[in-house]
This record gives structure tokens, sequence and C-alpha cells, in this order.
């Protein structure tokens, strides 16, 4: 399906496509079959939107690197770059292959900008500069905001390693010291810190040789109420769990009514269920949409809502024991850009014997 939806979009914009095809297949051993498609890239114009630009550039880069066409794409696209406190990135007004907009648009579109800068000498900096903003994009798990984003920046950053002599010695960080190995050093590594209030420093150093990349990353919990809700999202979610008592053993359902105020590609729901209960997959296989049950979230996955078609469903569950439980935080998002989430508020059930 993303396939089928990916090049459905891209179908009418030849460019893009050839550059995106370009990119791949010169990395392998095609190159030399690909004179005339670098050829047409070469004649088209310049996008001015970053992300076709980003593509645009790196095709030719990686098919043609010295040619005067790829220079000129290389210039063209450090051009586009925005400065920003943590470095420089290419914020894209469209759409990208897979549907992402906003940051999970930028970040695609700084990945691949950032791999076509930097087989530039000239433009190493800003290169450097985009790979500063990319880490500091990356989650307190180590993700970026989607998965297209995560390969693409994931991919960025090993580039950029391998251009670079691998690191070797003992890095300590606070407390905690670790052994870096010349073979594995481009391996994230995870190291824990004391959690605690006021202000904190952290050290860290490399006794040894080459050079590391460091990045301080802060999670926290906050009540649901006071989470941050994005003011631009098209969605809105609302889950109707049963109010009077149940009973272990009957069985129940949470109606769930999704709508949108503007079309949505690829929309999400996480449908967190209470502890205790089990979900009747095969009703929920009969709703006609993807479904999926991993411990105690439900994910949906819809094609496309608009504000004529909104999405409503009801999910059978079966509660084994009494007690009083919650559901936990419900969460609808368009699937690749999760900061338009909205999220509900948890219920409260009660299940008797």
């Amino acid at each position: 399906y993303l396939h089928a939806e990916t090049w459905g979009k891209m179908q009418g914009a030849n460019a893009l496509v050839t550059a995106y095809i370009v990119w791949a297949l010169s990395r392998g051993s095609l190159a030399p079959e690909l004179e005339q498609s670098v050829e047409y890239l070469a004649a088209q114009p310049l996008p001015a939107d970053p992300y076709p630009a980003a593509m645009h550039a790196l095709a030719l880069t990686t098919a043609a690197p010295d040619s005067p066409a790829a220079q000129k794409a290389r210039e063209h696209l450090a051009g586009l770059a925005r400065v920003e406190t943590a470095g420089v990135s290419w914020q894209t007004e469209v759409q990208t292959g897979v549907y992402a907009r906003g940051n999970a648009a930028a970040q695609e579109t700084t990945a691949l900008a950032v791999m076509a800068l930097m087989q530039d000498a000239e433009r190493s900096a800003r290169s450097a500069s985009g790979l500063s903003w990319l880490t500091s994009q990356r989650q307190a798990r180590g993700a970026w905001s989607t998965t297209q984003a995560t390969v693409l920046a994931l991919e960025a950053l090993l580039t950029d390693a391998g251009t670079k002599k691998a690191a070797k010695g003992r890095l300590a960080v606070g407390d905690t010291s670790m052994q870096i190995r010349e073979q594995d050093f481009d391996v994230v590594r995870t190291v824990g810190l004391a959690s605690a209030e006021g202000d904190h420093e952290v050290t860290a150093s490399l006794s040894g040789e080459g050079t590391l990349s460091l990045q301080l990353a802060v999670q926290r919990y906050v009540p649901v109420a006071d989470a941050k809700r994005s003011s631009t999202t098209p969605l809105t979610l609302a889950m109707d769990w049963p109010k009077e008592p149940l009973k272990a053993g009957t069985r129940s359902a949470v109606a769930v009514k999704l709508e949108v105020n503007r079309p949505v590609r690829m929309p999400t729901l996480q449908i967190s269920m209470p502890a205790g209960v089990t979900v009747d997959k095969a009703a929920l296989a009969a709703m006609g949409a993807r479904a999926e049950v991993a411990g105690r979230m439900v994910t949906i996955y819809l094609e496309r809502l608009t504000p004529e078609t909104p999405f409503v469903g009801s999910i059978p569950f079966t509660p084994r024991r009494a007690g009083h439980l919650s559901p936990g935080v419900s969460t609808a998002f368009p699937y690749y850009s999760p900061d338009l989430a909205i999220h509900t508020l948890p219920a409260r059930l009660t299940i008797a014997p």
C-alpha cells in the first residue's frame, strides 16, 4: 500500500522520480548506464523547494559528482538552507514521497541535503552544520520523528562517519566509562544519568584518537491534561468507554470516532486498552482497516480520511478479572506527521466479579 501511494503521488513529477532512481542505481554497478538520465536531470530547471532540490542535487552528486550540473545543484541547494540555533536545516513546503509534512519532512529533506553537500569540499561546513541540526532532532529513545526520517538521518550520519578516521580509546561520560573500538566506534551507545532537580553539568572525554558525536537528551513525563497539543492538527478523536460497571468474563466494547477538518493521508490510531482484558481480534479485522494488537496497544492504520468520511468503529473486549482499571492515553496522528498528534484523557472502568 505505501509504495502504491508514494509512487501514485510522484508519477506526475518526472524529474523527482528520475532523481530518486538515479540516486539509488548510481550507488551500485549500473552507474555507466545512467548517462542519459543524468543528462535529463542536468537539463531540468533547479527546483525552488528544498525537498526536490535536495533529491536533485544528491542524484547528480552521486552519479556525476564533478559535473558542472552537480556543482550548480549543490550551490543552489546550499542557498536554500535555513540557519537555526542548532545548525542549518532545509524546511520544505511540500509533502515528501511518504506524505511527511512539517518537522518530519524537514528531517528527511535535511538528511538528503547533507548527503549531497558532504561530498563538496567547499560546502563541508554547511553539511556539518546540517548534521548538527539533525542530531538535535533525535528523540530521547534514539529515533527521529518517523521511520523514513530515521532511515535517512542514520544514513547521513553513517555516511559522514565513513569519511572520518575511526575513533578508539576509552570514553568517559560522567561516572560511566566504556571502551571504544575502531571496528564499532559508530555504534550508538546510551548512558543513563541520574535524575534530580536543579542544574547539572555533564562531562565527557575520549582518551584515545578520533572524533565522536555526543547528544544529551532529556525525557520527562507530564499529566496528559498538561501535554502540549498541536494547534494545527486536523484531527479530532473521541473515545466512548462504557460508563456503567462491567462484569468480568462479559464482552463489552469501546466506540471510536476519528474526524478530520481536511483530507488526511494515512491517519493512524493507537488505542490503549486496560490491563487484564482480551481484545476480539476477529471483530477487529472485520472493521475493514489494517489493525494489529501488541500488548495493551491496538493500532489501526487508515488509508485516507476526509471531512465527509470520518472513521467510526468499535473495539470489542472482554475483561478477565475484577477491579478498577484505566485504559490509558489513546492517540491519533498522520503516520508521517506525528507532531500533529492528538491525545485523549484516560477513562476509568469498574469491573465487577
